[in-house]
């Protein structure tokens, strides 16, 4: 009875981590040490408290991202921002929307005091609304390839103007720096994911968006996830609306 009963508990166990340790692509787009990998990094490890078996990528341009995620043959989840829309696009269903991770406001600061806007250099991230910047009266808008770049030039007192968003506020505004919201302009962050059944994934998402590892992250860079009713449909226009609105912005 005793072989009996062990053999059946080894087979329960055995069935049961099979069956639970689902396996999960975790794609890495962006820098190795930006905020793409920060929040991947975050999914990585909560995912993993959770019982999935976690295969996060290495880092990667945006193009081979998005073309990983399209040929995952497996589960895969991406993190993702609406305000590359227009420049790096990712097609995908409503069924793949998986929530709104957080919302980030975004602000003109001054560095320079007596620079003015039509002339003063204004320091932009690559994939910056230069439309919408430029109808605020910034004319010589210099690109940098990431706001941490934008942030660094502005920290620097090597440009006269930088457009950035809360964390970067933040920074700057210890200095002394006085900085202004765009109108009506932030971005937000989201989760697509394929090949995984969708409600009891996006229980997962939301548990890694709500999870301590994640509201101390986003609460060290001022940012909130308000805009998430966790009404996926309701969630899902409103992001696909902001993306029309990026796209539009972006002048390119």
């Amino acid at each position: 009875m005793k072989i009996k009963t062990l053999l059946t508990t080894m087979f329960i166990v055995f069935f049961t981590t099979v069956t639970f340790a689902q396996e999960v692509l975790v794609i890495l787009a962006g820098s190795k040490s930006g905020s793409s990998a920060q929040r991947n990094n975050i999914y990585a490890e909560v995912l993993k408290e959770q019982g999935y078996k976690v295969k996060l990528t290495k880092n990667m341009q945006n193009d081979l991202a998005i073309d990983m995620y399209y040929n995952a043959k497996g589960p895969a989840t991406l993190v993702w921002i609406d305000m590359l829309a227009g420049k790096f696009d990712v097609e995908y269903s409503a069924d793949e929307f998986m929530g709104i991770e957080y919302s980030v406001p975004l602000f003109m600061c001054q560095i320079n005091a007596d620079a003015d806007k039509g002339t003063g250099i204004t320091a932009i991230q690559r994939n910056a609304p230069k439309n919408i910047i430029a109808d605020l009266g910034y004319k010589n808008q210099v690109p940098y390839a990431s706001s941490t770049k934008v942030l660094n030039a502005a920290l620097a007192g090597e440009v006269d103007f930088a457009y950035t968003s809360q964390s970067g506020k933040k920074k700057l505004g210890e200095l002394g720096k006085s900085c202004e919201a765009i109108p009506g302009l932030n971005y937000n962050a989201y989760t697509i994911a394929k090949n995984v059944d969708v409600a009891e994934f996006r229980k997962s998402v939301r548990a890694v968006i709500e999870s301590p590892q994640m509201k101390s992250w986003q609460e060290g860079r001022g940012y909130t996830n308000a805009n998430a009713s966790w009404d996926y449909d309701k969630d899902h226009a409103f992001v696909r609306k902001a993306m029309i609105t990026w796209a539009n912005a972006r002048g390119n």
